[in-house]
């Protein structure tokens, strides 16, 4: 039923669209997608409050799509089309097809970590850090991994996870949280815009090129830390690929170092915090016991 009103309301505005197939994706956390003929993609927001955030990720992919042109980057953007009705509230986005599948329906992610997918990719987060700062503000980007996110954060994880896990486990968050709210090396950087949930869900691979095609999902994105684009890779595909990228990564050695240790001592860990309180307030089956032995694997002795 509910899928059936979404292609209602697509007909509605855009009614000259023939449609031939329709794919629905309903597993996001923020939006509803609907793919048309395997040739656009719709967007619709679950929440009020994501509304706001596809207007200001609109603004910045016609900013960025423009920037990967001029760069000639290899891996592409979406571009939207906003829709509203007729009091101005936002209905749906959409845009073409980008080429690609999600990295995470990939059983053997080791075929995606050449040197072609760590040199595009690093050159493709130098094009987005790059972009400027107080123009993106205009259009509504802000600070939101402010310090109060992250101690919210933190009681969230304590709250949901920790009844699931022995006391140790518990310390050893205790210790991560810790040591990143509490020591001012992690705020010594410099200001970046920043796509804010950069995981393998949200980057297309082609497997007929074996390369990356494309990012989606520019909902998060913010001002911010440019390290935080990184855990993502870290935690999915590995510090060794994540030291590969970042190789190809346009700024000082000085700052990759800096960089690579907030990935590594934080950023890169805290992913599975996020999976692990979703799925469990969401009473979704998740492995907590195969997550944090991963999360010990990852962890710098």
């Amino acid at each position: 039923m509910i899928q059936n009103d979404k292609v209602k309301i697509i007909k509605k505005y855009l009614s000259d669209l023939q449609i031939n197939s329709i794919y629905f994706n309903n597993q996001g956390w923020d939006n509803e997608i609907v793919i048309i003929n395997d040739d656009i993609v719709f967007r619709f927001p679950k929440k009020n409050d994501i509304k706001e955030k596809l207007i200001k990720e609109s603004a910045l992919l016609n900013t960025l799509s423009k920037e990967v042109k001029i760069k000639k980057s290899s891996i592409k953007v979406p571009k939207y089309q906003i829709i509203y009705d007729e009091n101005r509230s936002l209905q749906f986005v959409y845009y073409s097809y980008l080429e690609g599948f999600p990295i995470s329906e990939i059983n053997d992610k080791e075929i995606i970590k050449t040197e072609k997918s760590a040199q595009d990719i690093g050159e493709f987060l130098t094009v987005l850090h790059t972009l400027d700062v107080s123009n993106m503000r205009k259009v509504g980007l802000k600070r939101n991994h402010e310090k109060k996110y992250w101690l919210n954060f933190f009681k969230s994880v304590q709250m949901y996870l920790y009844k699931y896990i022995s006391e140790k486990e518990q310390e050893d968050i205790n210790n991560l949280f810790y040591s990143f709210l509490n020591n001012s090396k992690y705020s010594l950087y410099e200001e970046k815009v920043i796509h804010g949930d950069l995981t393998d869900s949200n980057i297309l691979y082609c497997k007929k090129e074996n390369r990356i095609t494309g990012i989606i999902d520019f909902t998060d994105s913010q001002i911010g830390d440019p390290a935080f684009d990184f855990a993502g890779f870290y935690w999915d595909l590995g510090p060794e690929f994540t030291k590969k990228i970042i190789s190809n990564y346009k700024v000082l050695d000085s700052d990759k170092k800096l960089m690579y240790n907030r990935i590594t001592e934080f950023y890169g860990l805290q992913p599975i915090f996020h999976e692990l309180v979703y799925s469990i307030k969401e009473g979704i089956e998740i492995d907590i016991a195969a997550s944090m032995k991963k999360f010990y694997s990852l962890r710098p002795c």
